[in-house]
């Protein structure tokens, strides 16, 4: 009976396992940390992914800082989140906008790979503080949540103004599953 026991018990371990393992590797980023430069308007990325499964993906911009002393003194990136975060930025009040950074807008075109059907074609404008590590001196904000159904797609993003103030941050783009700590 107890030898019994021992083997369910060991076939539900691996299973549970097995089901995680499984999780991880479709959930795992699309592409992270992909340099790109904000200093001129343009076409910064062309990528493509492959979506191992449906699912809502965040385009972050990644910022990299030379140490934790500069991020500390960034006006750039920003420094919060703020409930007004997800609307336009000449709708938030005056008193509101200090902390949020400074609004970077973006075009992202995403089509499937193998009809070059447009999934998706849509300015966004990137705002607020999503989240710092602190492993490394590291901010990141959400251009866009993209919901992407299984297959293989090519993704563009356009800056659409130029950035000043990030010459000496590492500028880089992820696509990864949801946005969460790290």
């Amino acid at each position: 009976m107890n030898t019994q026991r021992f083997f369910i018990g060991r076939s539900l371990l691996a299973a549970c396992l097995l089901v995680m393992t499984a999780q991880a590797w479709a959930q795992s980023p699309l592409f992270e940390f992909e340099p790109v430069s904000l200093a001129a308007p343009g076409l910064v990325l062309t990528k493509s992914v492959d979506a191992r499964q449906a699912w809502n993906y965040s385009l972050n911009l990644d910022f990299e800082f030379a140490s934790n002393d500069a991020i500390f003194r960034d006006q750039v990136v920003g420094s919060r989140y703020d409930r007004n975060c997800g609307q336009p930025y000449d709708k938030i009040p005056l008193s509101s906008r200090p902390g949020l950074g400074r609004p970077m807008p973006f075009h992202v075109i995403v089509r499937r790979l193998d009809n070059q059907q447009t999934v998706l074609d849509r300015n966004y404008e990137s705002l607020c503080l999503m989240g710092t590590r602190t492993s490394a001196p590291i901010k990141s904000r959400i251009i866009a949540r993209i919901a992407l159904q299984q297959g293989r797609y090519v993704i563009e993003v356009h800056n659409l103004a130029a950035q000043t103030g990030l010459e000496h941050i590492k500028t880089s783009i992820s696509l990864t599953a949801g946005h969460g700590k790290w």
